[in-house]
């Protein structure tokens, strides 16, 4: 349908070295009688690997092509998010980097633009994937926009991210991984109002309230922190692997301690709290196990601030 001949630079993508590789050695054979004769290739079998390299655990809208929704890519066990953390890209932020990404994602909060908020993760991501495929990142002075500027065409949709949204791309490779991280958590109290409604029920009899109410009391016994480290990894939870095809019916405990979600200083812990979670409980509920999270970790605080203060006055 496409001639060789009237292929752009635009048409071309970029594969990993070493996929590469592998799909020249996987779907090539030469016949034996005929070593140096002839080569067959397995096109059909080329062009289904490198649509599966690229689809794999994405959703495509087929009315619109372009549209892409990742699934569960930076939750796998083979995490991206750390894979770049062992390449040292995960300096953390200046205060005036935070204030400058938290003031662009107010923004888009506000205006509840959900479209432009995915748009963003996923540019992110590709960005995530390239620098992590890179070999030719001799610095990680380099600010993500330089970066691209170097990696991607002007036309791209990456480059059009990056030249909206300076208080993001000003920030160093170096810091990537802090940069996504905190951007997802901050537009989660977008993302928070657009999760489909059968992740907010409570299984029948399930007194998820008190179930989670005993849970964090356990989790509090080991750290005061793990509190709000649970918090966290339920966002992320959300945020990464919930989607309209998601199961609501596989418990809740085989999901959220995925080592993935949790910041590495607590991992060990969120491995021992895994124990002490209901396994009753599943994925249609983890909304509720959110709020009801939350309402525990304000419950704590309070209570912090008020013996702070009479302290303060018996002194």
């Amino acid at each position: 349908e496409y001639s060789v001949q009237s292929i752009t630079k635009n048409d071309l993508i970029t594969l990993p070295v070493e996929f590469s590789k592998k799909i020249i050695r996987d779907y090539y054979f030469t016949p034996p009688k005929r070593q140096h004769e002839v080569i067959y290739y397995d096109i059909d079998g080329m062009e289904n690997a490198i649509l599966s390299f690229f689809i794999d655990k994405k959703l495509l809208d087929c009315k619109n092509i372009e549209k892409v929704t990742y699934l569960d890519d930076l939750g796998s066990d083979l995490a991206l998010l750390d894979k770049l953390r062992a390449k040292k890209l995960n300096v953390p932020l200046s205060l005036t980097e935070v204030d400058n990404i938290k003031s662009t994602c107010d923004v888009l909060i506000r205006e509840r633009d959900l479209e432009k908020a995915t748009e963003i993760m996923s540019e992110l991501q590709c960005i995530m994937y390239f620098l992590n495929d890179s070999s030719l990142l001799t610095t990680k002075e380099l600010s993500i926009k330089i970066y691209c500027l170097q990696k991607f065409d002007p036309k791209s949709s990456i480059m059009a991210f990056v030249n909206e949204y300076p208080g993001f791309s000003e920030v160093g490779v170096d810091k990537v991984v802090e940069l996504y991280e905190n951007i997802e958590l901050l537009l989660f109290d977008l993302f928070v109002d657009f999760i489909p409604s059968r992740f907010c029920v409570e299984d029948e009899g399930m007194e998820i309230d008190q179930k989670i109410r005993e849970f964090m009391s356990k989790a509090t016994d080991k750290s005061e922190d793990n509190l709000k480290e649970f918090v966290v990894a339920l966002k992320r939870f959300i945020i990464r692997n919930l989607n309209e095809t998601s199961r609501d019916d596989h418990s809740l405990q085989d999901y959220l301690f995925a080592k993935t979600l949790w910041n590495q200083g607590v991992r060990e812990q969120a491995f021992l709290l895994r124990t002490h979670f209901p396994k009753d409980i599943t994925v249609k509920s983890v909304k509720l196990v959110l709020n009801k999270a939350e309402e525990l970790v304000k419950e704590k605080v309070d209570r912090d601030s008020t013996l702070q203060n009479s302290c303060g006055v018996d002194n």
